[in-house]
């Protein structure tokens, strides 16, 4: 028997610190609720879980930034909806005006109400706040600029010769609300285009000499008697077919009305021409430049003695009858805010861009041809006649005011929305004269359209802003999914399981317990060695 090392109380004693160990970690995991309360209880755990907070933390301000957003759009919403009112006031007050049964005192009463109507338009477009920040004014909006220092580099340098920098290279710029990145976008136009580079066609036959227009056809192109001539116009960039049928008896100025008439009424951009001056043809040329105003002219005799057409506008005999007229496409490279290009091939000159939201990529020239372009709207136009290529133009346009919203809880554009607004001013919506103080001006006003084209405007605005404002409602909806759902993952891996935890203390305070009572009867051990000595 060994008095100076008492082993079955160590060992009782190693047993009884492990309990306590234990216990002190069921009372710390039931009195904070949490399984990791350091890091030593899960390592990999507790990394992860703080990612996972910061992601769930994140989606709370975002959450808050999307709310703000819709604030900020049903603001300049409301304010959009009072001048959208007040232009349909002054569109009644210009059909009320325009109406012959009113006195020149009425039309100087509409004009009063009428000038403090536009008045009221612009004050609410300079007074339209949020948070100090005015929302109507453009700001918000696209604008052209002649800034060289913020023009892309690369598109100073792109290709030769140097460009020229146009003031007024574009028209009907346009923000469409969601603007993927924002920043300057630089388009440059180079093409070799001439003030004659319009797509033409001659008739293969002339009039005799000395006609006029009012001479007949019979005369001026020898058409026997009964004859008709039907000519067939195709533009096969549009996929649009023009007939028109002449008779003998039709006059050259009826003829070419009646051309005119069936060219327009399918809407063909092309335009027919008698010279007598000339060398007595018909002539035909696409209003337009570019590819996609290519015509045909296909002539055919319907009846008469003639079947050949020998003797009419067009020979049927002369290979030339078919005459095909081309133009030119048009080169455009637009350069993002990153100096990246983005060449495009445009088959009209008059060029038109409009961004579909969330895509960068992706926009429509005037006749629906898909092109690759900047998300923003607008037209280039370039149909000038007087224009005497080569062409290498450059501009920029500014859409670094849009305003951006975080609604994501992480960087990059994906976790952002930009959203902008256009100018509502008078001068925007080409409404800063406005006169109904007589009959004759209020029915100009009516026949011009302006109001109409405001309201179209207002309208174009408010659509916008609501899309915008539904997108921001489902990112909230989608925000606050994602986060209960990673809140639930956070708490499985981080939250202690109660019930769990009050199993495992109770069984530990017994075995607490049980060790204490166990070391004291180890210490009791040695006492009996006292029997030996006594």
């Amino acid at each position: 028997m060994r008095i100076n090392n008492n082993i079955f109380a160590q060992n009782t004693s190693r047993y009884l610190n492990i309990t306590e160990s234990r216990l002190y970690k069921d009372m710390e995991r039931l009195s904070s609720g949490t399984r990791i309360n350091k890091a030593a209880d899960d390592a990999a755990g507790l990394g992860i879980s703080e990612k996972m907070r910061t992601q769930i933390s994140g989606m709370g301000k975002a959450y808050e930034n999307a709310q703000d957003g819709i604030s900020l759009i049903q603001t300049a919403e409301g304010a959009l909806d009072r001048i959208q009112a007040i232009l349909r006031r002054l569109r009644d007050l210009s059909l009320l005006s325009a109406n012959g049964d009113k006195t020149d005192d009425d039309r100087n009463s509409y004009q009063a109400e009428a000038d403090q109507l536009l008045q009221e338009v612009d004050r609410i477009t300079n007074t339209t706040e949020y948070n100090t920040m005015k929302l109507l004014t453009g700001t918000l909006g696209v604008s052209a600029t002649t800034d060289l220092s913020k023009f892309s580099s690369a598109a100073q340098t792109f290709g030769t010769p140097a460009p020229e920098v146009k003031s007024n290279m574009f028209s009907n710029t346009s923000i469409a609300s969601t603007v993927h990145t924002k920043g300057v976008y630089t388009v440059r136009v180079d093409t070799t285009l001439t003030s004659n580079d319009f797509a033409k066609a001659l008739s293969t036959q002339a009039a005799v000499p000395g006609v006029g227009s009012s001479t007949t056809l019979a005369t001026a192109f020898a058409m026997g008697a009964g004859e008709t001539e039907t000519i067939t116009f195709a533009q096969s960039g549009t996929d649009k077919v023009a007939r028109v049928t002449l008779h003998e008896g039709d006059t050259i100025s009826e003829a070419l009305e009646k051309i005119q008439r069936s060219l327009d009424f399918e809407g063909l951009s092309v335009k027919a021409e008698w010279d007598p001056t000339g060398n007595g043809r018909f002539s035909f040329e696409a209003i337009k430049r570019g590819s996609m105003y290519d015509f045909q002219v296909v002539s055919a005799n319907s009846s008469g003695p003639d079947p050949n057409n020998d003797n009419a506008i067009f020979d049927m005999n002369d290979p030339a009858t078919v005459t095909t007229a081309a133009g030119q496409d048009i080169s455009i490279t637009v350069f993002g805010p990153d100096g990246t290009a983005q060449p495009l091939t445009s088959s009209s000159s008059t060029f038109r861009s409009d961004m579909i939201p969330g895509s960068e990529t992706s926009a429509f020239d005037l006749e629906g041809s898909v092109q690759g372009i900047i998300g923003v709207s607008f037209t280039l136009d370039i149909d000038s006649r007087s224009l005497n290529g080569p062409v290498n133009w450059m501009g920029a346009l500014d859409v670094s005011g849009v305003m951006e919203f975080q609604v994501g809880p992480n960087n990059g554009v994906d976790h952002r929305i930009a959203v902008g607004i256009d100018n509502t001013s008078l001068n925007a919506m080409n409404l800063e004269k406005y006169d109904i103080s007589s009959q004759d001006s209020a029915q100009s006003m009516v026949d011009s359209e302006k109001i109409d084209g405001g309201l179209s405007y207002i309208s174009l605005l408010r659509g916008r802003l609501g899309a915008s404002q539904n997108r921001l409602e489902n990112t909230i909806k989608n925000l606050l999914q994602s986060r209960e759902n990673i809140a639930s993952a956070e708490s499985r891996l981080r939250d202690a399981d109660i019930a769990e935890e009050t199993t495992r203390l109770t069984k530990d305070q017994i075995m607490q317990q049980a060790g204490t009572a166990m070391l004291a009867q180890a210490n009791d051990i040695t006492r009996s060695t006292l029997q030996l000595l006594s």
